[in-house]
């Protein structure tokens, strides 16, 4: 046939995700240890407390992103509905078209 059946895409997507998975284990475990040596001769609870900071923070800081991704493909849309009659609408539709195409940029790997 054309292209991968529906099994293969799948299996494609699977791997994908856990390969994220891995990779988000291994960047979290890096984050740790870092923040661990920056915080060698701290007690045992200030240690603990130091890395739920981080965590909390660095769980904050990657959902932002991807919010701002998402959000900005929301603003791409409804900017890119915008009639193309006047200049400022026109240059509101182009941004707009310029924002939904790099967000596709942004969310695919290869």
């Amino acid at each position: 046939m054309f292209g991968p059946s529906r099994g293969e895409r799948a299996n494609t997507g699977d791997e994908k995700v856990a390969s994220a998975v891995k990779t988000d284990f291994i960047l979290s475990a890096e984050i740790m240890a870092i923040t661990l040596a920056a915080v060698p001769d701290g007690s045992f609870w200030m240690q603990a407390l130091v890395l739920a900071v981080v965590g909390i923070g660095i769980t904050i800081a990657v959902y932002g992103v991807v919010a701002l991704i998402v959000k900005a493909d929301d603003v791409g849309m409804a900017l890119a509905k915008h009639d193309g009659s006047s200049i400022v609408g026109g240059m509101s539709r182009t941004f707009g078209m310029i924002l939904g195409g790099h967000r596709v940029s942004l969310m695919t790997s290869k």
